[in-house]
């Protein structure tokens, strides 16, 4: 069986209610062009539609770390964890690298839970 679902997720970095922050650091990963070294766990909202109004149907949460000294790549570990509609209760587990500055990237779909048991794929992301 194929499953195609698309999905907006949301990254708040900054402001009153990040939905993304910091939680480890190389003394030096602020002053490297790339990030390395910086750890962050993330709780992003996700929507069926790119408008931010949109009701919320899950959570992407997890964590990613910079991981590369020549390249903006991050590391992600996220649970897309749904929790209305369709696919309520089950989750898709994505790990990969991610690296976010090219517009399009694949990453894996390693398993999942409740309607996604046992799934295996991939996810395309763009920024």
């Amino acid at each position: 069986k194929v499953t195609k679902l698309q999905v907006y997720v949301e990254d708040v970095l900054a402001g009153r209610s990040p939905s993304n922050v910091i939680v480890a650091m190389a003394n030096s990963s602020l002053s490297s062009p790339t990030r390395f070294g910086l750890v962050v766990v993330l709780d992003d909202p996700v929507r069926m539609s790119p408008n931010t109004s949109a009701g919320i149907v899950g959570r992407s949460q997890g964590h990613y770390a910079f991981v590369s000294l020549e390249e903006r790549v991050i590391h992600l570990s996220s649970d897309l964890v749904f929790s209305s509609g369709k696919y309520n209760g089950s989750s898709i587990t994505i790990v990969g690298n991610n690296p976010y500055e090219r517009p399009h990237r694949e990453l894996p779909v390693v398993g999942g839970t409740g309607e996604f048991r046992f799934v295996r794929g991939f996810v395309n992301l763009s920024t």
